[in-house]
């Protein structure tokens, strides 16, 4: 076997630009995500969104899906809620600073509530137990008014 190359053949890619083609595709995907992310109206689950992306054409995988939006929540750009089923939902943080949902369990309608009272209390209850940093998610579910009215 020679050394030499050949004009049909190709040289190896370094480690280097491998490295780089799957940055680059990861930061592709990733920007297809926080894309399609920021175009939902309200919250959206991960397959959804996954859907979505691939009826639009975008060569997206579930775990890149998942990942990104997980990221995305821990960088504190994206809430997240349990769904009626428990299934983790996503939206993207419309201001800034931490939020709890009113959430319609039908139509998935949300209104960002606050509550300072309620603030108070998990860092009451975190400092009686000797906890620092703790952080809380609660969710209220229901039916929103349109909701409610087309059950009665």
């Amino acid at each position: 076997m020679s050394g030499h190359l050949h004009a049909d053949d190709t040289e190896p890619a370094s480690a280097e630009s491998k490295e780089q083609t799957r940055f680059a595709k990861r930061t592709r995907q990733r920007r297809a995500v926080t894309g399609a992310l920021a175009e939902q109206p309200g919250f959206v689950s991960a397959q959804a969104l996954h859907a979505q992306l691939q009826a639009a054409g975008h060569q997206v995988g579930l775990s890149t899906v998942y990942r990104t939006l997980h990221a995305l929540a821990e960088a504190g750009s994206v809430d997240t809620v349990r769904g009626e089923g428990g299934e983790e939902l996503f939206r993207r943080r419309r201001t800034p600073g931490h939020h709890h949902y009113l959430v319609c369990r039908r139509c998935g309608f949300d209104v960002p509530v606050s509550s300072p009272t309620i603030e108070d209390w998990a860092d009451h209850v975190a400092a009686g137990h000797g906890f620092s940093q703790v952080q809380h998610t609660i969710e209220l579910v229901g039916l929103c008014a349109d909701c409610t009215r087309d059950t009665t």
